[in-house]
């Protein structure tokens, strides 16, 4: 990603987190998000103009906690919601001590971003929810349908899929937004070639990430932490907080 797209996309990271406005946060991240989704496009024009080819797909780990930490698996399931916005495929370690992404340079450096603060306000989030216990008292319903009396674990687990579960809709509909733009951008193809559309341009990019997973993903079976977890007031609770959540820094993500 070109320095100065990384520099926009950081400021209005940074002006996300100072408002107090929870519109004007949801309008600075779907223009970072729109930002990031249309710099494709960008590099699609340097390409026909160039004829050079900007960016290849790699494959990254990405550490996301120590050995049986319980947030792990809720932290794998908020990277791979940022990273479905994002062109970024992802396998899981089976103990969901690390998630290898596969995707462009760009890409990946994006969700690199957003996960490093989402992360962090979702853990810390958690943290005062359970220690409120506002959940005391509260009969939630598993995933296996049968209600039961919530304790801190359950209302901790709730939370964070409450809060997953938002932000995966808060990203993914500032994708669409960008993608309606990306589909009136005229790009030439070059070569004699007919023109096409940013919307292509951005579908062919998630094709030759796919590609390039089948050729070098070695991942067997399924990832076993991506479970539904039934529903309570607690995860009401992390929606909120989900819609709250501001994209700032890089804060540590903590345990």
């Amino acid at each position: 990603m070109a320095v100065d797209v990384i520099t926009r996309i950081t400021a209005l990271l940074a002006k996300s987190e100072r408002t107090e406005n929870e519109h004007e946060r949801d309008a600075y991240l779907a223009k970072a998000q729109h930002l990031a989704t249309l710099h494709a496009v960008d590099l699609a024009l340097a390409r026909s103009a160039t004829g050079r080819v900007t960016e290849q797909p790699e494959r990254r780990r990405v550490p996301i906690g120590e050995y049986r930490k319980q947030a792990n698996r809720h932290l794998v399931r908020l990277y791979g919601v940022i990273a479905r916005s994002n062109d970024v495929l992802v396998d899981v370690a089976s103990d969901s001590t690390a998630v290898f992404a596969y995707g462009l340079p760009s890409d990946l450096a994006n969700v690199a971003a957003m996960f490093g603060s989402l992360a962090h306000q979702m853990v810390h989030a958690g943290n005062g929810h359970v220690a409120s216990r506002v959940w005391e008292g509260e009969m939630s319903v598993g995933a296996d349908g049968w209600p039961a009396a919530t304790n801190a674990r359950r209302a901790r687990i709730h939370f964070y899929a409450g809060f997953t579960a938002r932000i995966g809709e808060r990203l993914s509909t500032a994708r669409t937004q960008a993608e309606r733009t990306a589909g009136t951008i005229v790009v030439p193809a070059g070569g004699g070639a007919p023109a096409t559309t940013g919307a292509v341009v951005l579908a062919a990019r998630g094709a030759q990430v796919r590609d390039f997973y089948a050729r070098t993903s070695q991942a067997r079976g399924r990832w076993s932490g991506n479970r539904t977890v039934g529903y309570s007031r607690s995860v009401e609770s992390g929606r909120d907080a989900g819609s709250r959540a501001r994209l700032g820094g890089r804060d540590a993500i903590g345990a």
